[in-house]
């Protein structure tokens, strides 16, 4: 850290220098109108009868260090996200509750990225191959929509991505504690008739924790090309090289007290990690016809991975996943209204092995297995307007079939309908209410995880199904927003993980029961001249729903606070401090180990020159201790993975014209 204390002088001197040759910053004013395209009939946010949220990364981009997408993600009330320092176990995300019971990665929320989806069919998703630099704009669904996205969709996640950018070439570079370093390139290759810009990142750390580490090589392209005035084409391929991800696992209450930057012992001698190489492509050709807009999509994928966890047998799990999809929609406009109608194909394919961990070497094959999961839906949703009231519903089909090496089948099919009814009170004002319904099946991984510790079928595992009602108001004024969503979701069957003690870094699954979510969500955005100031807050109370049991569900916290106020200077320079509570929540099913509440600052500093960006921030501004994830229901009560002290992050961006 000593290093950062010596250009901490530098940096002040330079946000003070050339002032003179600086253009005032654009007034905070008047507040956009937000459209959503999440729903994919594009609907106003305000007449838009669900709740829905809008992040805007890039203009956040020059506080952020661009590590992780929860810098955006924060903010969005009714989502809750651990894991942020952990690249092995990646980003854990629930929205209304929906993905709690994931270990690692996305479980039950749907992530689309410029169209294409990010979450494989069985419903996975791992945020590690989206390059967070290149995020321009999130949308977030708050609850099922089944009835838009089909299989684990309790929230939506969608990520547009920058076209180009204005200058020919970005270089971004990013220092921070614990070793961390980020280097990235933008070169923008549009032509007359297209837009593409490629991308190029580099980021490792040596971690908080002992056995942390991680290295990761990305590269993206993307480029839209006009065709004709009626075609356009969108093409994306990306490639992540992850060649080292350490683990190093949860800890004792007691050994976070000891020393919270240690590792778990068996984390260490069977040295846990991760491997990843993967690359997707994705096609989308948009067509405008009489009066109509069709859009045909194709995608595919392969993932590499092979996983290291802290055990002999079977310890080391690895998979070779191709899946890929092609679908069709059309959407026409009337005179009062708008309609959708579409179809979709998605297929999954997993080559699973496990080998024996010889202290982190691979040992002798022990099991293998193949695994498959289609995914075959139509669907269709509108949007008619009278007066005053605005109506959209939505239904989807969908069939699904999966199959193992030993010739074991099963099928599910749903069918999801939603219905939602806005009122218009004023031009700046509106309310409305929303049903819906959604499921999700078990993935490939969670089946194949049989409680017995060897590869198979659990065929116990059962799809979740959940019904949601929500009412809510949103208000909006030039240079202010309000939103509150009230929701009550009754579901069956929710899966929870859980481990067991003869294979301590393996997570299994069953479906625990009925639960009963019901909640509020609240929102606030205050722009004046060059001052802003966001407000979010969660209220959670999710409790299983069972004749004995009425415990709370594990790792979510009942209330949920987020704040942050960002000034804008006349002189380039730009201050925000942002700050984070969460309430206490639980770290097992049976609600006998209670985290206590846990709050957090982030203080970041920027200036604009004319060809260089210089950005500061310090994480955890007041060294707080707090947790950066709960492992729910793990075993021997290794619960906690305690998150980074006070750190500091420097990093500039170099505009080449």
């Amino acid at each position: 850290m000593h290093h950062f204390l010596k250009i901490l002088p530098l940096f002040f001197n330079l946000c003070l220098f050339a002032q003179q040759k600086q253009d005032s910053i654009v007034p905070l004013q008047q507040l956009d109108e937000v459209v959503l395209k999440v729903t994919k009939i594009p609907t106003k946010n305000l007449r838009a009868p669900l709740a829905a949220s809008l992040v805007l990364s890039s203009k956040n981009a020059l506080l952020e260090p661009q590590l992780s997408i929860n810098e955006s993600l924060i903010s969005v009330p009714g989502l809750f996200a651990q894991n942020a320092f952990n690249y092995n176990q990646d980003l854990r995300v629930s929205i209304r509750g929906f993905g709690a019971r994931s270990a690692f990665g996305i479980r039950g929320v749907k992530l689309i990225v410029d169209g294409i989806p990010e979450t494989t069919p069985d419903g996975q998703g791992q945020i590690d191959n989206i390059l967070v630099g290149l995020i321009d704009r999130i949308e977030v669904l708050r609850g099922p929509s089944a009835s838009l996205y089909g299989n684990a969709s309790g929230g939506v996640i969608h990520i547009n991505t920058l076209d180009e950018i204005a200058e020919k070439v970005r270089i971004n570079f990013t220092s921070g504690s614990y070793g961390l370093t980020l280097s990235q390139a933008l070169v923008n290759l549009s032509k007359n008739n297209s837009k593409s810009l490629l991308a190029i990142n580099h980021s490792q750390s040596n971690g908080y924790r002992v056995h942390s580490s991680f290295n990761q090589f990305q590269t993206n392209y993307k480029s839209i090309k006009t065709i004709s005035d009626s075609h356009k084409l969108l093409w994306q391929i990306n490639y992540t090289h992850s060649p080292n991800a350490d683990d190093s696992g949860g800890l004792t209450p007691d050994q976070v007290i000891e020393n919270p930057m240690a590792a778990r012992e068996a984390n260490i001698n069977y040295d846990s990690r991760e491997a990843i190489d993967h690359i997707k492509t994705g096609l989308q050709l948009s067509s405008k016809l009489k009066s109509a807009i069709m859009s045909n999509h194709f995608y595919a994928a392969h993932r590499n991975f092979i996983g290291y966890l802290p055990f002999k047998s079977g310890g080391v799990s690895a998979f070779k996943r191709f899946y890929w999809g092609l679908g069709s929609s059309i959407n026409r406009s009337k005179k009062k209204g708008a309609y959708q109608m579409g179809w979709s194909h998605d297929r999954q394919v997993d080559h699973r092995k496990r080998y024996d961990n010889l202290n982190g070497s691979k040992g002798d094959l022990q099991e293998q297995q193949d695994e498959h999961y289609s995914n075959t839906a139509l669907y269709m949703s509108s949007q008619t307007n009278r007066g005053n009231w605005s109506i959209q519903s939505g239904i989807r089909a969908d069939h699904i079939a999966l199959s193992f090496t030993k010739k074991e089948k099963q099928s599910y099919s749903a069918l999801s309908p939603s219905l939602g009814l806005h009122f218009k009170l004023d031009s700046e004002s509106g309310l409305y209410t929303r049903y819906s319904e959604s499921f999700q099946t078990p993935t490939l991984s969670e089946l194949s995880n049989d409680p017995n510790g060897s590869l198979g079928f659990n065929t116990e595992l059962e799809p979740t199904k959940a019904k949601n009602i929500e009412l809510g108001f949103k208000h909006k004024s030039q240079n202010s927003q309000f939103e509150i969503a009230l929701f009550s979701i009754r579901s069956k069957g929710d899966l929870v993980a859980y481990s067991i003690e003869n294979y301590p870094g393996r997570t299994f699954y069953n479906n625990a029961g009925n639960t009963k979510r019901t909640g509020i969500e609240f929102s606030y955005l205050k722009s004046w001249k060059n001052f802003r100031l966001q407000q979010s807050y969660s209220y959670s109370d999710f409790r299983f729903d069972t004749t004995d049991n009425h415990q709370y569900l594990p790792g979510i916290p009942r209330h949920n606070f987020y704040n942050r106020i960002t000034q804008d200077f006349s002189n380039g320079i730009q201050l925000a401090l942002s700050s984070v509570y969460w309430g206490t929540l639980f770290a097992n099913s049976s609600n006998s180990v209670e985290i206590k509440s846990q709050f957090y600052s982030h203080l970041s500093m920027s200036k604009s020159f004319d060809r260089i960006d210089i950005k500061m921030g310090v994480n955890n501004v007041l060294n707080n201790d707090y947790y950066d994830n709960i492992r729910v229901n793990a075993f021997g009560g290794r619960y906690y993975e305690p998150a980074p002290k006070r750190n500091l992050y420097l990093g500039f961006s170099w505009k080449l014209y």
